[in-house]
């Protein structure tokens, strides 16, 4: 047994299967075990890489919205920084299957507004300007700052990447399944972000490790 309690968090139904999920949000109840890669409750989050909702969009808006969000993940490939020793260690507890592979860049607001697609602004309901971070696949991140990133950020962001990892592609399967559920769930209730931020909360996620990674910043993808 894992050892994890859960609290509910709303339900929304499969639009493939039509069965009523009840996305919970993991909280680790006192002198649950460490976690390890073994305890990895994809859940619901595997449930909509595999049955994801129909993302509402004209073909053409989707398939230009999809090129953009691979061409920003080759161009994080290209130019982006691998994992220190303790960020390996958080990509560990996050249950990261590859996190060798995982590269990031560091941009600029101002840089990153300028090369995020104002249709996945619109999709994800948030504006471009308060994001700390982007998963792209199960290998390329962008972190939005002045050349540092909070550890419990980078939490958020790797368990992404073990979200995309499950979906056993590039980064397309992961970024339509994702887009489509923020679509019908909204930020807040999506169960990407649910699960994510299960694991940015978690203190043991970063104890032990520094609060904060200075990052080498980039002028321009």
């Amino acid at each position: 047994m894992l050892g994890w309690t859960q609290s509910d968090f709303g339900e929304v139904a499969c639009d493939v299967c039509q069965a009523d999920l009840l996305i919970k949000k993991n909280q680790l109840a006192p002198g649950c075990p460490p976690m390890d890669i073994q305890m990895d409750p994809l859940g619901d989050v595997r449930h909509f890489l595999e049955h994801p909702p129909s993302l509402n969009l004209p073909p053409a808006e989707k398939d230009a919205l999809l090129e953009a969000a691979d061409k920003m993940r080759q161009l994080v490939l290209d130019s982006g920084h691998p994992l220190s020793r303790p960020q390996l260690e958080i990509a560990r507890r996050a249950g990261v299957l590859h996190p060798e592979r995982v590269r990031y860049v560091c941009m600029s607001p101002t840089e990153f507004q300028r090369i995020f697609p104002p249709k996945l602004e619109e999709l994800m309901g948030l504006p471009a300007s308060t994001f700390l971070g982007l998963t792209l696949g199960p290998d390329a991140i962008i972190f939005v700052g002045e050349g540092s990133v909070d550890s419990d950020v980078l939490a958020h962001e790797l368990r992404h990447v073990r979200q995309a990892e499950a979906a056993h592609d590039s980064g397309s399967n992961f970024v339509n399944a994702v887009l489509a559920e923020l679509q019908r769930s909204g930020y807040e209730r999506s169960a990407f972000e649910v699960d994510a931020y299960a694991y940015q909360d978690d203190p043991r996620m970063i104890d032990g490790l520094p609060a904060t990674f200075e990052l080498p910043s980039v002028s321009r993808l």
